[in-house]
């Protein structure tokens, strides 16, 4: 697999989820996403998780059969302090986020074990919409297919 298909994959799911890349080189991407203004001015309480601010660093390493991939998210809000529920956001976004870039990733390279398009947290992992009934079979903002026992 070349490495400019992987770096465009990745730079697809990016555009989808409005990360913007800051720097990047043949081995690494920075990249950040969200709003210090939205985020000071309306409070985390009433902000979207995708638009608390963040950092990404994506780290691509080549060996001898594929590539190791490792990913480091982290907030950049920079208030000095994190209240429980303004971590519980970040982090429930962050691992929804890692579950898209592994769903994207893992379609160019087979995979034994598939990856459910919706993860624990009850989040669809191709658009990020949250899943309100466990039952429900298809994404009601991108109609996504849920169920995997198809």
């Amino acid at each position: 697999l070349p490495l400019g298909v992987l770096k465009n994959k990745i730079h697809d799911l990016f555009y989808i989820y409005k990360i913007k890349i800051i720097s990047e080189d043949s081995t690494e991407i920075r990249a950040k996403q969200g709003s210090q203004f939205q985020s000071r001015g309306l409070g985390t309480s009433f902000v979207n998780a995708k638009r608390l601010p963040k950092r990404i660093s994506i780290f691509i390493n080549k060996n001898d059969i594929d590539y190791k991939i490792e990913v480091e998210m982290e907030e950049s809000l920079g208030l000095g302090l994190m209240t429980s529920g303004m971590k519980r956001k970040y982090m429930i976004y962050f691992k929804m986020l890692m579950e898209i870039f592994k769903r994207g990733t893992q379609e160019l390279m087979p995979e034994e074990t598939p990856v459910s398009p919706l993860n624990k947290l009850n989040y669809c992992v191709y658009c990020g919409n949250k899943i309100i009934r466990q039952e429900q079979k298809f994404c009601g903002n991108c109609g996504k297919n849920l169920d995997l026992s198809y």
